[in-house]
């Protein structure tokens, strides 16, 4: 159900209201994601205590919890005691409301759209844990194996769909595991992290062996350009493998059929 499809059965009202929303609500749960990555590096319980000032600890309001507006309202600072809020929390906001945003403009009412959005919000945590504290915790991979479940019961193809994702995440984590474990080897240095690995894997799982394949090679290039831009030597590669992995959900397969055609096999 694409978004020609529903500007054909729909308002342009209600299209507008209906992506108005969908960016409203990706912010809100970005904010969340934003506190769980904190939590999660600070190694405090996302389950309780309310989310308060990380200066003064003062426990945060409903005025000051909208997301994004509650930032530029509040100049950037802490409405009690004056401190700089860090801008990842409103970046987080934009992030997540601008993919969740994506998704519905590229899929709409679609299974798809769902997808999207849960590995975006996921995505999107474990690469401010690995940007923080350069690790990937397992929960978030445990997270995106879990989900793939509810995924392959949408697909519409559960078994096709199983043997593919296996297929892709056998290839892909699997094939740069053997290749990073011949490069220790070889250089007597360490290689990738687990970390990276894992979610290549479980990445796998929802593209499959060629969508997996043109992932890892934009995961390589993003990390690339991110280590150039960012003038550093080294960096998490989570947010290359996370930021190409949202690409590849939304344009992988029309990217796929493209080649294909282009090749005269499609």
């Amino acid at each position: 159900m694409t978004v020609e499809w529903m500007w054909n059965h729909f308002t342009p009202a209600f299209v507008i209201w209906s992506g108005f929303l969908t960016f409203v609500l990706g912010s809100a749960f970005g904010s969340f994601i934003d506190c769980l990555a904190w939590r999660t590096v600070h190694h405090e319980s996302v389950l309780s205590g309310r989310s308060h000032c990380d200066a003064c600890g003062h426990v945060l309001g409903a005025a000051d919890l909208v997301p994004v507006l509650g930032y530029v309202f509040l100049k950037g600072r802490c409405r009690y005691c004056g401190a700089k809020i860090p801008a990842d929390s409103v970046t987080a906001e934009i992030l997540l409301g601008s993919a969740w945003l994506g998704a519905f403009l590229r899929f709409g009412f679609d299974a798809e759209t769902l997808t999207c959005m849960v590995l975006s919000a996921i995505l999107l945590g474990l690469s401010f844990v690995d940007r923080m504290a350069m690790v990937i915790p397992d929960g978030f991979i445990a997270a995106m194996l879990i989900w793939w479940v509810p995924f392959l019961l949408l697909s519409g193809d559960p078994k096709g769909c199983a043997l593919r994702g296996l297929a892709g995440g056998l290839l892909i984590g699997g094939g740069v595991l053997v290749i990073d474990l011949i490069f220790e080897r070889i250089r007597k240095t360490a290689g990738m992290g687990g970390g990276d690995i894992k979610l290549l894997f479980a990445s796998g799982l929802y593209l499959g062996p060629w969508i997996g394949l043109f992932h890892l090679i934009l995961s390589c290039v993003t990390g690339l350009l991110m280590t150039a831009f960012l003038r550093k030597k080294k960096i998490p590669f989570g947010p290359a493998i996370s930021l190409s992995a949202y690409v590849c959900l939304l344009f992988g397969g029309a990217f796929l059929r493209w080649y294909l055609r282009l090749a005269g096999i499609g």
